[in-house]
């Protein structure tokens, strides 16, 4: 199965291995869920460094 998004057969498998683990519809609603996890972990990486205290 193809998609708007064009994948390579190894990243279709990645997907399609994510949206069966955590029970999502489509291999699109894996696509953005992986990429909703991506830019979460770089906004508390963010928020960490922010809050650290500066070393002066």
């Amino acid at each position: 199965m193809r998609h708007k998004m064009l994948l390579n057969e190894q990243e279709e498998k990645v997907f399609e291995e994510v949206r069966q683990l955590f029970n999502l519809a489509t291999i699109e609603e894996a696509i953005e869920f992986v990429i909703q996890q991506g830019i979460q972990t770089q906004l508390q990486q963010i928020a960490e460094r922010v809050v650290q205290p500066r070393k002066s």
